[in-house]
């Protein structure tokens, strides 16, 4: 499970007109991170699981492992 940056209705009362309005900020799609508390942050925090879920989509979208690029590695690396 992963969030973004997303839309924010005004007062966080949501209507289907907001939601179409902003369908671009809502499905955008950056910003990814990992809710605290999330299996996976807990596993990655304890170096039991090397990979956030935010990390595993940022490879899957551009080919490069995150391992890699805080190695200082280059891009591309699979």
């Amino acid at each position: 499970m992963a969030t973004t940056a997303g839309w924010q209705a005004p007062h966080d009362v949501a209507t289907p007109e907001g939601i179409v309005d902003n369908w671009g900020a809502v499905m955008a799609g950056e910003q990814w991170s990992e809710p605290i508390g999330s299996m996976s942050d807990l596993l990655g925090r304890r170096g039991i699981y090397p990979y956030s879920v935010a990390d595993l989509i940022s490879w899957a979208k551009t080919g490069t492992d995150p391992a890699q690029l805080a190695k200082g590695e280059g891009e591309g690396t699979n």
